[in-house]
């Protein structure tokens, strides 16, 4: 089944009074700025940045024509955004979105969702159709704890919270402490010639890691698993303040 942006569940411009179309390389600026303002109000642990969006549309997995959407009010400053993403083989699709702070509460959040919803059954039912997956459609958003709005506008759509994720975090401004290294252990500077080994390295320590499959659970949290409605169910994981909250048609 084909899919694309101008898909019915685009939001309609009347009732958000923004104007929706598929990020381009020439909205750059004007994305990150979005991302930027948003994140100088909410303080996210991290956030896409001018770079991370170029990445993003280069992407030829996922071609921002029809994974990409943008709202823009009247004076071509973009006030919301969202994506998805997805492996022709994978499992799930992945979400992320904003809105302006000053734009928010006008429902405008609610309308990305369901574009997000309808683009991910679009994406699956295509790869189901190509023989890639007979996976359901899933989507996945990560959110943090401190943001409860988002959490409440995820619950609203029936979404719910499956994984918990802790992060911790240390400030590089300060000396790394001396500790003695083991027999055979040296510290070395990252290159590219260890790119491909510490890849590697990295997915075989987490490989039995608890978060790395749906429905476990880390020490201490308690996700659980929506029951089907409709077309699509809902899941939601956190992490130590950051989390993702999956959907399944």
């Amino acid at each position: 089944m084909p899919f694309n942006a101008a898909s019915p569940a685009v939001p309609d411009a009347d009732i958000t009074g923004l104007q929706w179309r598929p990020a381009t390389l020439e909205d750059l600026d004007n994305w990150a700025a979005l991302i930027a303002r948003t994140a100088a109000v909410e303080h996210p642990v991290w956030y896409e940045k001018r770079g991370d969006l170029a990445h993003i549309l280069e992407s030829s997995k996922n071609p921002p024509q029809t994974s990409t959407l943008l709202g823009l009010d009247a004076d071509g400053a973009a006030r919301a955004y969202g994506r998805i993403s997805k492996n022709p083989e994978g499992d799930k699709a992945t979400g992320a979105a904003c809105v302006d702070p000053d734009w928010q509460q006008r429902g405008i959040g609610s309308a990305v969702l369901v574009w997000q919803e309808e683009q991910a059954r679009r994406r699956f039912a295509a790869d189901q159709a190509a023989g890639h997956t007979d996976a359901p459609p899933r989507l996945r958003i990560q959110t943090e704890e401190q943001h409860e709005h988002q959490a409440t506008l995820l619950r609203g759509h029936g979404y719910a919270a499956v994984r918990w994720f802790n992060e911790m975090h240390r400030p590089l401004s300060h000396e790394l402490p001396q500790v003695p290294l083991g027999a055979g252990l040296e510290l070395r500077t990252l290159d590219p010639t260890l790119f491909e080994p510490v890849r590697q390295a990295h997915n075989d320590a987490f490989r039995d890691h608890w978060g790395a499959n749906p429905g476990t659970k880390s020490p201490g949290a308690s996700p659980s698993r929506n029951p089907r409605r409709g077309m699509i169910s809902a899941q939601w994981f956190l992490i130590h303040g950051r989390g993702t909250w999956l959907d399944t048609s």
